[in-house]
């Protein structure tokens, strides 16, 4: 018997600075440079046969291109080229480039492959590097850092089930599986599952998002049972379904403290974490034509063991176009900076937090209430000093510190007391998501905290959690609070599918605290424009905690497929300013109980909402708006 004491609550830390990266495409646009900028792997004695560890001629070439300069180009040409760690113990990632500046990795699209031998290791990490990129590569793993097998037997009383793990898949005993006691390690380590629905090799409607396993021992041959920590967990499973248990160890492609890095034509067939991480970065950062899936032609039921592109503490957000993300289990993209506590209130003007990462003077910062998720304020920081002091430029009314600081941020099992305090200039401003595919994936589509973004002409399909969340997240804790972000022309087919989701919205913009939506409707400047909504979860768009949104020419339809006990297409609360132009809804959804809900705590008349221009049609014979203000003061609505 392996016994696991897991603590419950998501499974990906915010302070996971996971390593590795990857490679490039088409050489021909090398056939200009120097003799000496150009080191193809194989002159360092790579045989890219499939069977060979390329690994230390693969290095040897990085390290002659990082020493040659800017320009430089590492050459994979075509071939398969098994790697590994660079460590012993087998966690390190393959290939560690350190302060290279201008340096490509660069493969041939569709032709380089390379597979991984270390499953608890990155493949590529660039640290403190400058206009680096990985463009033209694919890359694989074997052995698989993820097991999946077939659900034969489900105890809802016990909150437990059997399974058997499938042909060609490592078992649980495997040692990147075992996690000691839960309550000694961060949470990022816990053990958990993915429930499939096996027959459509989609995530299954209305299983849980993450079920946390408490233990596992073997019944003979393939044949495990799994108990899991929630026992509720096991109420939505049934035999014949299928059952993934991935391993969070390393990173593919991560850009860690870089001044401009690309990631360009590159293909991942697994990930063992995160596929992309840009991380304390700054500079142009792109991940273009990154195509991340289940390899082709197997039954594997994922493609990564986390995020399809994670982004923290960066100091301008990424471009992410013409991209594909299927089959992780974890987020398409998360962007975001990370918590500081409040531990001392100096002086009125200055400030101690628990760590001052990449902070600097010059930067904006904003400070909120987690309990309640108001926003005290903004301010610029004049100068920031050894051991947590920061020196504001005005001061911020009502800041507040606790004496359980590093308990409650460390373990994440009290509610956070003491104000945060999250970097504006830190939180991937101004990113750009165009022209992507997300869907078949555990997670949300998008989940982005970062303020000034533009999310464009994306399709979102059958992600488990909503297509789009605009929203701060205190529970985890990442922040800040977003603002000035503009969606539109996107389309979302059949997302929220998990137990929490499916009552959800596909567009999902809020500010949120411990205890509920913010009080003072710091989400400010959201345009949501041009969407279609299919087949959406209970809610098309819950928007929240809001001042100033534009909702125009969006469409919601549903075909009734999709029934929930009570629905709608568009509900508003606690909001002003908020305009609503040419909305069509075509719901034949039973239960739908109006087209736009207008909570009580949305301001009155013309401060509140203006609509024109719906055309809103409910089978359920509801009305078209449900005003629930009091007292009643229909939103004004212009012929």
């Amino acid at each position: 018997m392996i016994k696991i004491k897991s603590a419950p609550g998501r499974v990906f830390s915010w302070v996971m600075c996971v390593l590795a990266v990857c490679g490039m495409s088409g050489y021909s646009a090398d056939a200009g440079k120097a003799p000496g900028l150009v080191f193809n792997v194989r002159a360092h004695g790579a045989k890219g046969d499939g069977v060979a560890d390329d690994s230390a001629a693969i290095r040897a070439a990085i390290t002659a291109a990082v020493k040659a300069g800017p320009g430089a180009v590492v050459v994979l040409d075509a071939g398969r080229y098994r790697v590994s760690s660079s460590s012993k113990d087998g966690r390190a990632p393959c290939f560690d480039i350190h302060r290279a500046n201008g340096v490509t990795i660069r493969g041939e699209v569709g032709k380089t492959e390379l597979i991984s031998t270390s499953p608890a290791a990155g493949v590529f990490s660039f640290r403190h590097c400058a206009n680096v990129s990985l463009k033209g590569v694919t890359v694989d793993y074997d052995p698989l850092p993820f097991t999946q097998g077939s659900v034969t037997a489900v105890d809802v009383t016990n909150g437990t089930f059997n399974m058997t793990v499938d042909d060609g898949f490592p078992l649980l005993s495997e040692p990147w599986f075992f996690v000691p006691d839960l309550r000694k390690v961060p949470m990022s380590r816990s053990l958990w599952g993915v429930v499939f629905d096996r027959a459509k090799k989609q995530f299954k409607e209305g299983s849980g998002s993450a079920n946390v396993i408490e233990s596992f021992s073997p019944l003979g041959g393939r044949a495990w049972r799994v108990g899991l920590y929630h026992k509720g967990s096991a109420k939505p499973m049934a035999p014949g379904d299928a059952f993934v248990v991935p391993a969070r160890l390393g990173t593919v492609a991560a850009f860690m403290d870089c001044n401009g890095a690309t990631a360009e034509d590159v293909t991942i067939y697994m990930a063992p974490g995160l596929c992309v991480l840009f991380l304390s970065c700054e500079g142009e950062l792109v991940a273009r034509r990154v195509i991340v899936r289940p390899r082709p032609g197997t039954t594997r039921l994922i493609s990564a063991t986390a995020d399809g592109v994670h982004c923290q503490r960066n100091r301008k957000g990424p471009l992410l176009e013409n991209c594909r993300f299927e089959g992780m289990v974890d987020d398409g993209m998360n962007t975001y900076d990370v918590v500081k506590m409040v531990t001392e209130v100096i002086s009125p003007t200055e400030l101690r937090l628990h760590h001052t990462l990449s902070m600097r003077a010059g930067d904006r910062i904003q400070v909120m209430d987690p309990k309640t998720g108001l926003v005290r304020g903004e301010a610029t920081l004049v100068s920031v000093a050894d051991k947590g002091r920061i020196t504001l430029d005005h001061p911020i009314p009502g800041v507040r510190t606790s004496k359980d600081i590093l308990d409650g941020i460390t373990s994440m099992t009290n509610h956070l007391d003491a104000d945060v305090v999250f970097n504006l200039s830190t939180c991937g401003a101004g990113y750009v998501v165009r022209n992507n595919y997300f869907g078949n994936f555990r997670g949300r589509g998008l989940i982005l905290k970062g303020v000034n973004g533009l999310i464009e002409s994306n399709v979102f399909e059958r992600t488990s959690g909503p297509g789009i969340v605009i929203q701060n997240e205190p529970t985890w804790p990442e922040g800040p609070v977003p603002r000035d972000v503009t969606i539109r022309g996107n389309r979302f087919n059949g997302v929220g599918l998990d137990g929490g989701s499916r009552h959800y919205g596909a567009i999902v913009v809020s500010a949120s605290g411990l205890k509920g939506g913010s009080p003072d409707q710091p989400v400010k400047n959201i345009r949501i424009e041009n969407n279609v909504i299919i087949d959406p979860p209970a809610i098309g768009m819950f928007i929240r905690s809001c001042a100033g949104v534009r909702l125009a020419g969006n469409k919601i339809e549903s075909d009734g497929a999709r029934a929930f006990p009570s629905s709608a297409g568009i509900v508003l609360a606690d909001c002003s300013g908020v305009t609503v132009e040419g909305l069509v809804i075509a719901d034949k959804r039973p239960k739908t109980r109006c087209g736009i809900e207008v909570d009580s705590s949305v301001a009155h008349g013309a401060a509140g909402i203006v609509m024109s221009g719906m055309d809103i049609k409910l089978s359920s014979g509801k009305p078209a708006v449900l005003d629930r203000r009091v007292p009643a003061k229909p939103a004004e609505v212009k012929k």
